[in-house]
């Protein structure tokens, strides 16, 4: 039988929170270190729905990559809908625990994890050479085994993350095989993936005139969005803890928490 303190542990040899931005609130959101877990549910988020998913699968801890508490509350109201989700999960005994910028930096987490779902090789972290910093960053930057066209490396997008539509800047067919990767928003790597070699940019939440930056300098750039390039935390999460804690019931959750619709 695991606690929760045990799983913080797990999950701290994969990301540990001091990798996490000084801005960021990755951890213990709610809980109680020593109660017992017998089952676990892993999500992109945390919203009502997902709090009743973990109560029908009788989850006692929820694992989510953006936080629940991102900034400090001032009140906590049964009538609104975050403290009506507060009330809920302090009521069903739910703990709640975060991994997120410390997950985009660390070795085998959300970035790298991305990297190895389109095969590349020799990745690296994404900094400049004469960087002395010695803990990762979020970017990774590697190489595909063999050149395609940026209308293929899409096509392989599309298939590899379950999307049908995307952004894109560059001619389609421009060929590509260094790549360089950034889950969720990863504008601020644009000048740094171009000054590093790279042909493409893949991440999303791109603007406008950040898309037009890339174009200037001649990389290829690809939005993928931030929920399809960071969803696959659910896997990464489930891979990890089905090989280090046998015996935990696991639960990726089934909720599509993308607030964007598209018309096609």
């Amino acid at each position: 039988m695991y606690k929760v303190k045990d799983i913080i542990a797990m999950a701290n040899k994969l990301a540990p929170q001091n990798l996490a931005y000084a801005w960021d609130n990755t951890g213990i959101q709610i809980g109680e270190l020593e109660q017992e877990v017998t089952g676990l549910l892993l999500s992109l988020d945390i919203n009502e729905a997902v709090v009743d998913e973990a109560i029908a699968k009788n989850c006692q801890m929820i694992i989510t990559h953006h936080p629940l508490i991102f900034r400090p509350l001032k009140k906590i109201k049964k009538e609104d809908q975050q403290g009506r989700m507060i009330y809920k999960i302090i009521a069903n005994k739910i703990n709640v625990f975060t991994m997120h910028t410390n997950l985009d930096k660390a070795e085998g987490g959300i970035n790298d994890y991305l990297a190895n779902i389109f095969g590349l090789t020799a990745v690296r972290d994404l900094r400049a050479e004469d960087d002395l910093m010695t803990e990762p960053g979020p970017g990774r930057i590697g190489s595909l085994d063999t050149e395609i066209s940026l209308g293929g490396f899409l096509e392989m997008v599309k298939e590899k993350l379950k999307i049908e539509q995307l952004r894109y800047v560059g001619d389609l067919n421009t060929g590509v095989k260094t790549i360089a990767i950034c889950s969720g928003s990863g504008a601020d790597f644009i000048s740094l993936a171009a000054a590093e070699g790279a042909d493409l940019l893949l991440t999303g939440d791109i603007k406008y005139h950040q898309a037009q930056e890339a174009e200037v300098l001649g990389l290829g750039l690809v939005d993928a969005g931030h929920y399809q390039t960071e969803v696959i935390v659910k896997s990464l999460l489930y891979d990890y803890f089905n090989q280090n804690l046998p015996g935990l019931k696991l639960y990726k959750s089934e909720l599509n928490t993308e607030p964007w619709n598209y018309l096609t």
